[in-house]
């Protein structure tokens, strides 16, 4: 008589969540482990300004004078 032992199999399970692209560029730059970024507020670039707002203790911004010196 031959006695089989069940190994249940742990899979990993993804939680996924649906992100803005603010978020997912945000969440890039930290990937990279950068830590400060340069800009100048304005038009299409508003939406990663709001989403940064949250990330002010991992990402330091520099408000530059000029677009130019962005």
């Amino acid at each position: 008589m031959q006695v089989e032992e069940l190994v249940e199999e742990k899979t990993a399970t993804k939680r996924t969540e649906n992100i803005s692209g603010s978020v997912a560029v945000l969440e890039a730059l930290i990937a990279e482990n950068v830590q400060t970024i340069f800009g100048y507020p304005g038009g299409a670039i508003m939406p990663i300004y709001d989403a940064l707002y949250d990330y002010n203790d991992k990402l330091e911004h520099i408000l530059v004078r000029h677009e130019q010196g962005a």
